[in-house]
C-alpha cells in the first residue's frame, strides 16, 4: 500500500454487513481525462455550415409536414367516427320514433274503438229509455181512453 493510503478501520452497518472505506487520491488528473477533442483540428468552412443548415431546414420541414399529415389523418378519423356515430345514433332514432308512432297510433285505434263501442251502447241504452218511455204514453194514453184511470181529459 501507498503512504498516503489510508485505510479506515471496520464499519458494521445495522444488517450486519462489514466494509472497508479506503481513502485515496485518484491515479489519473481528471481534466486530462475530460478533454473535449481540441478545436484546433476542425476547419471551420462556411458553405459547409450553410448545406448543414439547409439539412436541418429540410429536415424540420420534412418533420412538420408528416407532423401534420399524421394531424390529418387523425383528424379525419375523428370526423369518420363522429358521421358514423351520428348516423347511428339517428337510425336509433328514426327506429324509436317509428314505433313509439305505432304505438300511439295503435292507442288511438283502441280509444277510438272503445270511444265508439261506448257511443253505440249509448244510444242503445237512450233508444232502450226512450222505448220505454213512449210504451209507458202508450199505456197511459190507453188506459185513459178505457175510462179506468183519471187521466185524460173529459
Amino acid at each position: 500500500m501507498a503512504a498516503n493510503e489510508q485505510i479506515s478501520p471496520e464499519i458494521k452497518s445495522p444488517g450486519g454487513v462489514a466494509f472497508e472505506l479506503v481513502w485515496e487520491k485518484p491515479s489519473k488528473d481528471p481534466s486530462k481525462v475530460l478533454n473535449s477533442p481540441s478545436d484546433k483540428d476542425k476547419e471551420i468552412d462556411p458553405e459547409k455550415i450553410k448545406e448543414k443548415l439547409q439539412a436541418a431546414e429540410e429536415r424540420r420541414k420534412s418533420m412538420l409536414i408528416e407532423a401534420r399529415k399524421s394531424q390529418g389523418q387523425e383528424t379525419t378519423e375523428k370526423i369518420k367516427k363522429a358521421q358514423a356515430k351520428a348516423a347511428e345514433l339517428d337510425t336509433k332514432f328514426k327506429e324509436e320514433t317509428k314505433l313509439n308512432l305505432t304505438e300511439k297510433l295503435g292507442k288511438v285505434e283502441v280509444n277510438k274503438e272503445v270511444s265508439k263501442q261506448h257511443f253505440q251502447l249509448k244510444i242503445e241504452k237512450t233508444k232502450e229509455q226512450r222505448e220505454k218511455v213512449q210504451q209507458r204514453k202508450k199505456e197511459h194514453v190507453d188506459v185513459g181512453d178505457n175510462g179506468d184511470a183519471s187521466t185524460g181529459s173529459s
